[in-house]
């Protein structure tokens, strides 16, 4: 992976364009991918459902005409979200719109979120989480027999029903992650020159160890057990993955972290069993998250351990179960929107360059 390069490469790995209420390009247009046109608009709705007078009703998902009980569905709103409206390149060509206008139109956004949450809790509906840069989605819980309602509120573009996902299991096989490299021509890059330094990547997965040796941690169970339950021995009954990082914990995740330099846990530790419940602490339970950081830029301290793109800079973004393969739509939306802003000041001139979400 070369160092940062003149296009800042929004890419997000797989899926994204069957996620409901997301599209494509929008999520992409904090930098379009190379080879689209210069200049070009990302559209983050039809001009045609915005127009005065569309049919609303219409905008209901075919999947959800026949849906029963109470279901959870992603529901795209008309104002534009500030990911849909930056250019190519815009970062170096200077045409990022100031940070103030940003925060303008994601207050417009929100503004346009808590008018539809508001008239959809009137039919008994729930807000579980919204995204608000990298698209205007709001995703609810709702009774289906109120569905053709909720698509006819004003601003309401569609309502589709939010997936679950599984995180994509290794194949398995004899070969190592140094083959792996060598095989997709990776060593020859970093023999270049090239390591990753200075591109920033959200993984979007189960969260990350970041106390693990090959990402910056010191590797041992009992560094593990202090982030994780809150002290040396573990304990079941007391858990920290519920507050934010501290002491040793706060030095291996944060902008001041060796690798991991931000993130945050989108899901809890008992979802599905349970509601999602954020925490800031996306320390990984399940496993998968670690294994795809370490894949992509782990390095061990003597360096005879490296990832793909060991100089890269890892965020963790906890969207996957700790218990399960399980992935929450809900929490992906929320997840997205998250790297767009890791710092959470309207400006998404800090956007991570490439999310990789491993999942199927």
């Amino acid at each position: 992976m070369p160092k940062r390069q003149h296009t800042r490469l929004f890419g997000l790995a797989v899926g994204l364009a069957a996620l409901p209420g997301l599209v494509l390009t929008t999520a992409a247009s904090a930098a379009a991918a190379p080879g689209s046109p210069a200049g070009a608009r990302p559209v983050s709705v039809p001009d045609t459902v915005k127009a005065a007078g569309a049919d609303r009703a219409g905008a209901l998902a075919p999947a959800l005409r026949n849906a029963k009980g109470t279901v959870t569905v992603s529901v795209a709103l008309s104002e534009a979200p500030v990911g849909a409206s930056i250019s190519e390149d815009a970062l170096v060509t200077g045409s990022m719109p100031a940070k103030a206008r940003q925060q303008a139109q994601t207050a417009t956004v929100r503004a346009q979120q808590d008018n539809v949450i508001g008239k959809a809790r009137e039919l008994g509906a729930k807000a579980l989480g919204r995204a608000t840069r990298a698209a205007n989605v709001v995703a609810l819980s709702v009774s289906a027999t109120k569905l053709t309602e909720l698509a006819k509120i004003p601003g309401v573009v569609s309502v589709k029903p939010v997936g679950r996902y599984e995180t994509r299991q290794d194949p398995g096989g004899s070969g190592s992650l140094a083959q792996a490299a060598d095989y997709i021509q990776a060593t020859e890059v970093r023999n270049q020159g090239y390591d990753g330094t200075g591109i920033k990547v959200a993984v979007l997965d189960s969260g990350v160890d970041y106390t693990h040796e090959y990402l910056g941690g010191p590797g041992t169970v009992e560094a593990y057990n202090t982030c994780y339950y809150g002290k040396p021995s573990g304990s079941p009954d007391t858990h920290a993955y519920n507050k934010a990082p501290r002491g040793i914990c706060a030095a291996l995740i944060g902008p001041d972290a060796p690798k991991i330099k931000g993130g945050y846990d989108f899901v809890g530790e008992q979802w599905p069993n349970k509601d999602e419940k954020p925490d800031p602490n996306p320390i990984d339970f399940e496993g998968h998250g670690t294994h795809v950081s370490d894949i992509a830029g782990g390095r061990s301290a003597d360096g005879t351990h490296k990832g793909i793109a060991p100089g890269v800079d890892l965020y963790a973004v906890k969207v996957c179960s700790a218990v399960s393969t399980s992935c929450s739509g809900v929490a992906i939306l929320q997840g997205i929107d998250w790297a767009l802003d890791p710092n959470g000041d309207g400006d998404i001139s800090d956007a991570d360059d490439i999310v990789n979400l491993s999942l199927g």
